[in-house]
């Protein structure tokens, strides 16, 4: 079946999909509380990871929306493989998935503020079938990416991230070797800094 955004096009069930927005609501009224003398803010990113996926690089592509209670972020983000036969053989695996995202930005630095993060998704992996899209469900799965980043704030509203981490398959319809991977991300950040 074609996919043809970043979409996913693999059977999700409703109960998957409410235990995962109930744990979001919570981590949020959680947050809230944690951080009653904290500023609340929000921004919208760009993801990038630069990795290896199936042995070959490959260019993932995704966005991040969080909210922020002082130093901590708690966010949803989804990313994808967009991957065709134009620029890999038939057989190769696209990788699409989204999820919970958390950050914690380390108490030191102006300049270059220093960031871990955690991606935490639910996702489906396919195989390319024939030209240029046609792909084929392999099967769902759960990946985990822990990173680190450095941030440049440009002003306040504006702010460039560069890091890397790992990518962590679990419950993997494939191989995970040919998933788990090395990443180098890339984010462009807009909102309340």
């Amino acid at each position: 079946m074609p996919c043809l955004s970043f979409g996913l096009t693999a059977p999700y069930t409703k109960g998957v999909m409410k235990r995962f927005l109930s744990i979001l609501i919570l981590l949020l009224l959680i947050a809230t509380a944690a951080s009653a003398d904290s500023i609340v803010s929000g921004y919208g990113s760009t993801l990038t990871h630069i990795t290896v996926l199936d042995g070959k690089f490959c260019t993932m592509w995704g966005g991040i929306g969080a909210l922020t209670f002082g130093d901590f972020a708690v966010g949803a983000f989804g990313i994808a493989s967009p991957r065709s036969t134009h620029t890999h053989d038939i057989g190769d695996l696209n990788l699409y998935y989204g999820g919970l995202y958390l950050g914690y930005l380390l108490p030191f630095g102006e300049k270059v503020m220093p960031r871990i993060s955690l991606l935490s998704g639910y996702g489906a992996v396919y195989r390319l079938t024939g030209a240029p899209i046609e792909q084929a469900f392999e099967g769902n799965i759960w990946v985990f990416v822990p990173s680190a980043d450095a941030l440049f704030p440009i002003n306040n509203w504006f702010r460039i991230g560069v890091g890397g981490g790992w990518r962590i398959p679990v419950s993997s319809p494939v191989d995970s070797s040919r998933l788990s991977s090395w990443i180098v991300n890339l984010t462009f950040e807009f909102g309340g800094f």
